[in-house]
């Protein structure tokens, strides 16, 4: 006697339908349009691909040193999509590299968060920069945002500083 399958349950798929409001793929999309409004102002976000053919075109070595970048998380780098994406308020635009004090920021975060919640925490209101978005401060108090970045992996590390 053949047996009917279960029939799905309509609670796990909608887990995932980012119609509900309530489900991750419905939070993660909502992070990343904060993302791209948040960064709009300093650059927006970039995607590898188009960021690869504004370094270099032709392919020379300043494609090599993006691929050490993202590898070494000397740059804020993220997944959203199927699509790895770059912000550019972290690079200077005549030279095309990371901004050399940044560096410390991300050396920070890095060690205790995985890069989408660094891309996020530059995004979002912060209470040791008086709620602005570490992006905001970046030029005008890195100071600042060099300690909330060790405040925050201070707390997140569970450890004192």
């Amino acid at each position: 006697m053949l047996r009917k399958p279960p029939r799905p349950d309509p609670w796990l798929h909608a887990a995932n339908d980012p119609k509900h409001g309530w489900s991750p793929q419905a939070t993660v999309d909502r992070q990343f349009i904060h993302m791209l409004e948040k960064f709009r102002p300093t650059g927006g976000l970039a995607s590898l691909a188009e960021l690869r053919l504004v370094l270099r075109p032709d392919g020379g070595p300043q494609r090599n040193a993006l691929d050490d970048w993202i590898r070494t998380r000397a740059v804020i780098c993220f997944e959203w999509q199927t699509r790895t994406w770059l912000p550019w308020f972290q690079f200077d635009r005549k030279s095309l590299t990371p901004h050399a004090p940044l560096r410390r920021v991300l050396a920070e975060l890095n060690a205790v968060h995985l890069p989408w919640d660094v891309a996020c925490w530059f995004a979002q209101p912060n209470p040791w920069l008086h709620d602005q978005a570490p992006v905001d401060c970046l030029v005008t108090d890195l100071p600042g945002v060099l300690h909330a970045a060790r405040a925050d992996s201070v707390i997140a590390n569970g450890r004192s500083a």
